[in-house]
């Protein structure tokens, strides 16, 4: 009813508000619940506990610095907590849910389309395993919906202030993930278009270049923290000087990184992303969201179906085109995480569909129409709840622990590496889990305590730790097993204590062992970080128990190491590290053994595993097959295979290969390998 001097149209703009506000809170409820229900309790992997150090201790993110995200988690942050991070992520998640609630209401101007959609997209499995993890990617999201909303209201009304606001809000997103959020923006072009006229004439005020200049550089001000402290705690390489910030910023240090991708890869990750967009809300979506497609097509301005089309491709396959990664299990975690904004798109081609599908429900059954579309959102949670919820494994965290609590007092701690830095230095150094304990990094990076520069090479700063090493009064210890080693404890290394035994099997680490197995061979391991590392961990165990084995026999095991062994044996990297492990002794081992242990190795071979793990299997097996009476034929088989599986230089198989290849007389393949690889490791 209408108030006393209210017009019509006063009176439908409150009534959508209403609606709204009974749309948005159920939405902001339900997701957050959810976000909880399945958050991380104890510490990741990837770059959680960088960013936990960098939030709770001050100092700057790897490249490009994420200077936004950094400022806004170290006030954030009111308690040193891994909950108290991944909830910093769950507010930018439930903050861009509801920013693209108003988006697909602009869009499509149907509110329950609208509400249908943004569960969707809260739901989705990309942007759900992102939302409950402390990382970038949910801040991500969220500017882009910010930037998003603003250009649509602008190309709604025209007022210029929601460009000013589109200005200053693009300048914040590119100082949180310029990648990103530059990849996604290609969505924004086709709306552009539609506002050249608008734009057109705006740009004939010099106020109004002025503004839109000032207000993005404003935007890009948090890249100014990259230089306030001399001295960060925590960093990538330290304070970064005035004339490597462009490099720092561009990911110019990662430029050395040799991935070693072929364009076989590249097919394989295109049929990946195939299967990821299309089952982001599950099976029983597929056909909605095809539908949804048609309709956009039949029913939206064709402005809008081209935006939605390129955030989607933007931000998957052109993303992946322009990358050098190996198709493997850490490079679909990594990838995984870029596509947080793509699938809002299809989370809207699913809601249209959906609810052109029900209203073509007979209206004697309009009844059913509620608890069909509550149905169908139930139907994505109940899907992506097991993939999602990372509640109850907290492996990680207790690996970390048991090494830290099992060293001796004020010992120093060699670390390398994302998964061994994040975990150790978030425990040792934010929670201060054994306090006396001093951590170190090979490579002079991301902890203060630096004994080298950080950008020497690599020989340089192998030898600047071994002076450290050989002059350290304390006792010295290391998760990997580099330079002169006195103990391997299975899952870290010592270097002091003269006269110690080479092997040390520590009661604890046993049990831990036995736990990974069984997570393991199980599949019980959600994340595919989390996969990756227990693959090496068992690598690494298998070779300390193979290794003893070679030099004291079967019969110096207890029988639960023996038993032990054998299930380490059972998983592909047990057999891996086995082959290794007898290899590099030099021992003579029984040909039949090895061969059916390389053999059992080839039927456990999928593409989930590491590359260099199956080249690896393929040139073990090339070896065994030159051992005594030699089949040139089969081992030649198998280190190309080998060379296939890993194709760069580094892969001892290209050796083995040119090796054999002269042995078999085989000229012209010989010359083609050398044309190709030219054995400058060999």
């Amino acid at each position: 009813m209408l108030e006393p001097g209210q017009s019509p149209q006063l009176k439908l703009e409150e009534t959508n508000v209403k609606v709204r506000w009974t749309h948005v809170v159920p939405l902001v409820f339900v997701s957050a619940f959810l976000y909880v229900s399945t958050m991380p309790t104890s510490i990741t992997l990837e770059d959680a506990g960088l960013f936990q150090m960098v939030c709770n201790l001050g100092g700057m993110s790897h490249p490009p610095g994420y200077p936004l995200f950094t400022l806004l988690c170290n006030q954030m942050m009111v308690a040193p907590s891994v909950i108290v991070g991944n909830l910093i992520s769950v507010v930018f998640a439930l903050a861009a849910v509801v920013l693209f609630y108003e988006i697909a209401v602009l869009v499509t101007t149907h509110e329950l389309t609208a509400l249908v959609a943004a569960f969707a997209y809260a739901l989705s499995s990309a942007f759900w395993s992102q939302a409950i993890i402390i990382e970038v990617y949910s801040l991500a999201a969220c500017m882009f919906m910010l930037c998003w909303w603003l250009l649509l209201k602008f190309c709604q009304t025209g007022d210029s202030r929601y460009w000013y606001g589109l200005c200053f809000a693009a300048g914040l997103a590119i100082s949180n993930h310029w990648p990103l959020f530059v990849l996604s923006c290609l969505g924004f072009v086709s709306l552009l278009i539609i506002m050249r006229l608008r734009l057109w004439e705006l740009m004939h005020s010099v106020s109004f270049w002025l503004a839109s200049i000032c207000l993005f550089i404003l935007g890009l001000s948090p890249y100014v923290s990259l230089f306030t402290d001399p001295s960060p705690e925590i960093a990538l390489v330290g304070a970064i000087p005035y004339e490597e910030f462009f490099n720092y910023v561009s990911r110019a240090y990662y430029s050395d990184v040799q991935e070693g991708a072929v364009p076989g890869d590249k097919l394989l990750f295109y049929r990946w992303l195939m299967n990821e967009s299309s089952l982001q809300l599950g099976l029983i979506a597929i056909p909605l969201i095809l539908l949804g497609i048609y309709r956009s097509v039949r029913k939206l301005h064709y402005c809008h179906t081209a935006s939605l089309m390129l955030v989607l491709f933007s931000t998957t396959f052109l993303l992946m085109s322009l990358m050098d990664s190996k198709f493997e299990i850490r490079g679909q975690a990594v990838f995984r995480a870029y596509t947080v904004v793509a699938y809002a798109p299809v989370a809207l081609w699913f809601a249209m569909g959906l609810v052109w599908l029900l209203d073509q429900v007979p209206e004697k059954y309009a009844g059913y129409r509620a608890p069909l579309t509550v149905a169908m959102v139930l139907s994505i949670a109940f899907y992506n709840y097991p993939k999602a919820d990372r509640s109850k494994l907290g492996f990680v965290e207790e690996y970390a622990n048991l090494v830290l609590n099992s060293l001796p007092a004020d010992a120093i701690l060699f670390l390398r590496g994302d998964n061994q830095i994040g975990p150790f230095g978030f425990l040792n150094k934010v929670m201060e889990v054994r306090p006396d304990i001093t951590l170190y990094n090979w490579h002079s990076l991301i902890f203060k305590n630096r004994l080298t520069a950080a950008r020497l090479s690599k020989e340089e700063m192998e030898k600047a730790v071994s002076r450290f090493i050989n002059s350290s009064g304390r006792p010295v210890f290391s998760i990997d097993g580099r330079q002169d080693i006195v103990s391997n404890y299975g899952l870290y290394y010592s270097y002091s204590g003269v006269g110690s035994p080479p092997f040390v099997f520590v009661p604890e680490i046993e049990r831990f062992v036995d736990y990974v197995i069984e997570l393991y061979t199980n599949d019980l391991i959600i994340d595919l970080h989390e996969k990756q590392f227990a693959y090496d961990l068992l690598h690494t165990v298998t070779r300390q128990y193979v290794d003893y084995g070679l030099n004291f026999g079967t019969a110096g095991y207890e029988p639960d190491q023996l038993e032990r062994v054998k299930m380490l044996q059972s998983t592909f990297p047990g057999k891996l590290a086995t082959l290794e492990t007898i290899f590099l002794s030099g021992k003579n081992v029984d040909k039949t053994l090895i061969l059916s242990i390389a053999g059992a190795a080839l039927e456990q071979l999928t593409d989930q595993l590491p590359a260099q793990g199956i080249s690896e299997i393929y040139q073990y097996y090339g070896m065994i097959h030159l051992l005594d009476v030699k089949d040139i034929e089969s081992a030649i088989l198998m280190f190309e295979m080998s060379v296939n599986a890993m194709p760069v230089a580094r892969n001892q198989s290209v050796c083995h290969l040119g090796s054999t290849y002269r042995e078999a007389g085989n000229v012209a393949k010989y010359q083609a390998l050398e044309r190709e690889f030219s054995f400058k490791d060999c």
